[in-house]
């Protein structure tokens, strides 16, 4: 079956099943990113004692279909799902700027919207530890440079970009994207505390990805050091006081 077809019957199907309570249409295709090549990434959530019933009528039905993923939840299932702190949290971004093709009780945009971003009481705690690995890697960036040793100052680099992208989206309670979409991500939902314009800091990224140009990363250092003050997070910066960074 043709795949559009394919997701067009799934949701006529999900809107007049009475056990399911959601739809979500995840991936590219979800944030609106689709390409000709994009699979339909679908959750189905469905009531507690309609599992194996909907595993029948979705999954085994129509993931036999190219660039169909459908996935059956219960509501408890999905409630826990990418939760904070557990081996699932690497899965938050996926539910970022996401709405729900179907919600039946209103319940699941609310379960959708709180696992696309940090839980506000983890913020701070997220934040600082990214500040400190940054700010460690960057360390090692600018010694290595100093010593001549380019092949690992050229590693230290690279490997402070997520570090970096962490500390610039964590402040803000949001969760860094993941890479296929960070330049959306910036475009479509600016940061309101980055302290470059969106595409001037894709370019020095993508310097620093080349040849960890130390001049990109010193200005890297300098703006996250400030701006993370500005917005409470003096300790963290202070605790390199003693370190020569420039």
């Amino acid at each position: 079956m043709d795949k559009d077809k394919a997701y067009g019957e799934i949701v006529k199907k999900a809107e007049a099943d009475p056990h399911v309570l959601g739809l979500i249409l995840s991936g590219g295709r979800g944030k609106g990113m689709a390409t000709e090549h994009s699979d339909y990434d679908l959750i189905i959530v469905v009531q507690e004692d309609a599992k194996e019933q909907a595993i029948e009528g979705y999954e085994k039905k129509y993931n036999s279909t190219e660039n169909i993923e459908a996935h059956v939840k219960t509501l408890t299932e999905f409630q826990k799902s990418s939760e904070w702190g557990t081996d699932e949290s690497w899965n938050r971004y996926t539910f970022a700027h996401l709405r729900a093709s179907i919600d039946k009780t209103g319940e699941i945009q609310k379960l959708i919207d709180l696992k696309g971003v940090i839980p506000p009481s983890e913020v701070k705690k997220f934040t600082s530890y990214w500040i400190g690995g940054f700010l460690n890697q960057y360390y090692r960036t600018f010694k290595n440079n100093r010593d001549k040793n380019m092949p690992a100052a050229h590693l230290d680099a690279v490997e402070s970009i997520p570090m970096l992208l962490n500390v610039m989206f964590g402040r803000e309670g949001r969760l860094r994207p993941y890479n296929k979409f960070l330049e959306w991500e910036l475009k479509n939902y600016p940061l309101q505390h980055l302290p470059w314009p969106p595409e001037e800091f894709i370019g020095a990224i993508k310097k620093v990805l080349q040849n960890g140009d130390i001049e990109t990363m010193k200005d890297f250092y300098r703006k996250l050091r400030d701006t993370s003050i500005e917005m409470g997070y003096e300790k963290d910066i202070q605790e390199w006081d003693g370190y020569r960074l420039e």
